[in-house]
């Protein structure tokens, strides 16, 4: 049989926990498995994740300091929304005019939270890159990259709770504070 090629695509979420537990539940599983066996079920099948949520709160970045609210619109606002000043040029090239609606009137449909994610993510990782040597692709894309891990928070979820899901966490049903 062929090998699979590990992926190195990564799956940005803002939020994302909720997300993944809804898709695996009405996709793949009628009830999700217990806590440490639901971690393993996303990391099998998205080996790559970043949570902008996560970024936001515990990266080392000053938005998270400056404005307190972290939720997906204000974190746009924030980072690509403002002006030019200091953010990514990757952002400036992402920008998108709404036609005929105000772009807040987009907020919450599929297709425009998942621009803003990546944007979002965009404005996160450059602000994070300035401490760092390495490109915003070597670090993101390589799977054993120790600074994606530590820099970026590679593959942990944001929870509802006081804890971070880490999905590289091998110890079972232990996870950080956040």
């Amino acid at each position: 049989p062929e090998e699979e090629l590990p992926r190195k695509i990564p799956l940005v979420v803002h939020n994302g926990f909720m997300d993944l537990a809804f898709l695996f539940s009405h996709f793949k599983l009628n009830v999700l498995p217990e806590y440490q066996e639901c971690k393993d079920l996303i990391r099998s099948h998205f080996p790559l994740i970043y949570d902008t949520k996560i970024l936001s709160t515990e990266g080392n970045v000053e938005v998270g300091i400056m404005n307190h609210a972290t939720n997906l619109s204000n974190l746009f606002r924030t980072l690509v929304k403002s002006p030019a000043g200091d953010r990514s040029p990757l952002v400036d090239r992402l920008e998108v005019k709404a036609t005929g609606a105000d772009s807040d009137d987009q907020e919450h449909e599929a297709a425009y939270d998942a621009y803003m994610t990546g944007a979002v993510f965009i404005g996160l990782c450059h602000q994070i890159q300035r401490s760092t040597d390495n490109t915003f692709l070597q670090v993101v894309a390589d799977p054993n990259n120790s600074d994606a891990r530590a820099m970026y928070h590679r593959n942990k979820l944001f929870q509802m709770s006081i804890y971070t899901m880490d999905l590289e966490e091998p110890r079972p049903n232990y996870d950080p504070l956040c």
